[in-house]
């Protein structure tokens, strides 16, 4: 239930950072930084949207905060690892901009698959400005 972030992330994961559960198949680590930019973006949507309210429900009961040891080691609560299918002895570790993202072994290599078919990407990044 532990895992090792690389060192030369380990300062900015130093205090202060989240676990959570994310929008895709895995977890999502936050610095405080990061994780304060979500929720000060989710904290003003209003309660009258049901949207706003399911994001809440998903997205704070599974928010912990994480303390490193002193080998640079986070223990991620079973209940976390359960609901990402982090099963077994190996985890995939993913920088992802302002989080680090981690993914079951099989479900990364999933979307990695789908992610190599010819015109995938093509089709999810229309639209998006890039």
């Amino acid at each position: 239930g532990r895992i090792a972030i690389p060192v030369r992330f380990r300062d900015e994961f130093a205090t202060d950072a989240f676990l959570s559960r994310w929008i895709d198949p895995c977890l999502a680590l936050h610095p405080s930084a990061a994780w304060e930019a979500i929720t000060s973006r989710v904290e003003p949507l209003p309660v009258t949207d049901e949207g706003a309210r399911l994001f809440r429900h998903f997205l704070y009961p599974s928010a912990w905060p994480i303390e490193q040891d002193k080998q640079g080691r986070l223990v991620i609560p079973a209940k976390l690892r359960d609901a990402v299918g982090l099963t077994g002895e190996r985890a995939v570790l993913v920088g992802a901009g302002s989080h680090l993202e981690l993914w079951s072994p099989e479900r990364w290599d999933e979307l990695s698959e789908r992610m190599a078919q010819p015109g995938f990407l093509e089709g999810q990044f229309k639209g998006l400005g890039i």
